[in-house]
């Protein structure tokens, strides 16, 4: 029931535990370990070997530092079975200070786990709060600097691994940057480069039984907005719906400083369109040809003819077959311009023949895509909701203290 200790001197002499100096302070240069515990025997109490508990308010349970090379702490668990599966075990009751909080001024890792089973660390928290981070990892220096908070890689081999991977009930992964200067700054930033295959920088899916987006982009308030910019080609494989078609061109007068808008033609049916000039015969006639593919991607034909130059009663003498047409009744060398329009009949365009008149569905019934043209209020815009939603969600998160990293109690020694 008592310890055998010795002062400075080197006497020895019988103290009740009680009596100790705790914690242990002390230097220690051999080469051998400082203070060593081992547990071989078949009775584990508690399933630890060594254990520290700090029943204060402040202070901690353990402090290690190390101003060598070697690690500060190190772990290894080679039995077959234990308490837990990881090295360590740490746990933390409180509802403010992290589980683990890893600092480095250096180069090397503030924390290093590795393991040859699934997990090398894992963490849990189950304080229910918006403010609760399982993970908390913040960069708190400062400079120009493209520090990482958190980094992630997994390379088993080509074609395998994933950097993150990440569950949410809400939202998956949320980026955001609160720029201050004038830059450009990207909240989520996708890249792939290199190899022969199929890359692709962002990748959206979505599915169930709602109103599903694989993508949905939103941008206002600023001098120009665009909800999705593309520099480079666009392919579409299903319906493109637009509230105003239009195309731009440089103006060709003015082509380092001028856009020139051009409205597409819109039409009820599928329709392609083939036009040009013809010269007629010395009988007042012309054959036109049209592409090879005119006849066999469409149907249903239309004409038009108007004289250039003089009046002519001028008329289609025979309609297109064979890729081609003839004109009729006008004088020797008159100039003609012809229009031939038809409606597609591919396999596509039959199995998805754009309906003219269709009722809304269930979420856009009452609603506009622009309601401010119908002298109606903001509210009765389809993506309302939507914009809605994102603004109360920014303001969650900006409502939302953000935890901050537990004072120290005292000055910890600089390890420069």
């Amino acid at each position: 029931g008592h310890v055998l200790t010795s002062d400075a001197t080197g006497a020895g002499s019988w103290q009740a535990p009680g009596e100790l100096t705790l914690p242990y302070d002390g230097t220690y240069s051999g080469a051998a370990d400082a203070f060593s515990v081992s547990q071989t025997g078949a009775n584990i109490y508690e399933a630890a070997e060594f254990r520290i508990e700090n029943a204060g308010s402040t202070g901690e349970a353990i402090y290690a530092r190390n101003i060598g090379t070697g690690d500060v702490i190190r772990g290894y668990h080679t039995g077959t079975t234990s308490g837990s599966v990881a090295d360590f075990d740490i746990a933390n009751s409180g509802n403010s200070s992290p589980v683990v909080d890893a600092r480095t001024n250096g180069e090397g890792p503030a924390y290093y786990g590795e393991t040859d089973g699934f997990y090398a660390v894992q963490v849990y928290s189950s304080y229910q709060s918006s403010n609760t981070h399982v993970v908390h990892a913040e960069f708190t220096g400062t400079g120009g600097y493209d520090a990482t908070a958190v980094y992630g890689e997994s390379v088993p081999a080509d074609y395998y691994g994933y950097g993150g991977y990440f569950v949410g009930g809400y939202t998956g992964v949320a980026g955001e940057v609160l720029p201050t200067g004038s830059g450009h700054y990207y909240a989520v930033d996708g890249y792939v480069n290199g190899g022969s295959g199929t890359n692709t920088g962002v990748y959206g899916c979505a599915s169930g039984d709602g109103l599903n987006r694989g993508i949905y982009g939103y941008a206002g308030g600023g001098a120009t907005n665009w909800a999705g910019y593309f520099s480079g080609n666009v392919r579409v494989t299903g319906t493109f719906d637009n509230s105003l078609a239009r195309s731009v061109i440089y103006h060709p007068l003015d082509p380092a400083n001028k856009y020139l808008y051009h409205s597409f033609v819109e039409s009820p049916d599928m329709m392609n369109m083939s036009n040009g000039n013809a010269v007629l015969d010395a009988s007042g006639e012309a054959w036109v040809d049209l592409p090879e593919w005119f006849e066999t991607l469409n149907r249903d034909f239309r004409y038009q003819l108007t004289c250039v130059g003089a009046f002519a009663p001028v008329y289609v003498a025979d309609k297109v077959s064979g890729n081609r047409f003839r004109i009729a009744g006008g004088d020797p060398g008159m100039e003609i311009s012809w229009q031939v329009t038809g409606i597609r009949q591919d396999k596509f365009a039959e199995e998805n023949r754009t309906p003219v008149e269709e009722m809304k569905s269930g979420r856009e019934r009452g609603k506009y895509m622009h309601p401010e043209a119908y002298g109606l209020p903001r509210t009765m815009s389809v993506d309302y909701d939507e914009h809605e939603e994102q603004r109360r969600q920014q303001a969650r998160e900006n409502a939302s203290a953000r935890p901050s990293r537990p004072a120290t109690e005292e000055a910890e020694p600089d390890d420069d």
